[in-house]
């Protein structure tokens, strides 16, 4: 089995795992996380296109921005974020 598809099941586990979080009210941010990361996977091995958009010029390409300012971000807010009742 290539690696593409081991990281595309964990990136559709990842999604499945964020949406069913999401739907019982539990950590939002790691559920955001959990399909933002599914869209990583999937843009950069199979969608190379959308992965290397450049939105303005000058600034990087959308792939990146999601990897290492999105992802990073709602990280840190998923450490300070307290259970939803």
């Amino acid at each position: 089995m290539a690696w593409n598809v081991v990281f595309l099941i964990g990136g559709i586990t990842t999604l499945v795992l964020g949406i069913y979080s999401f739907t019982q009210r539990k950590r939002l941010f790691l559920s955001i996380i959990g399909v933002v990361w599914f869209l990583i996977v999937l843009f950069k091995l199979f969608i190379p296109n959308v992965y290397g958009f450049v939105l303005i010029q000058g600034i990087p390409v959308l792939g990146d921005i999601l990897l290492f300012l999105v992802l990073p971000a709602l990280l840190v807010l998923a450490f300070f974020q307290h259970r939803l009742r």
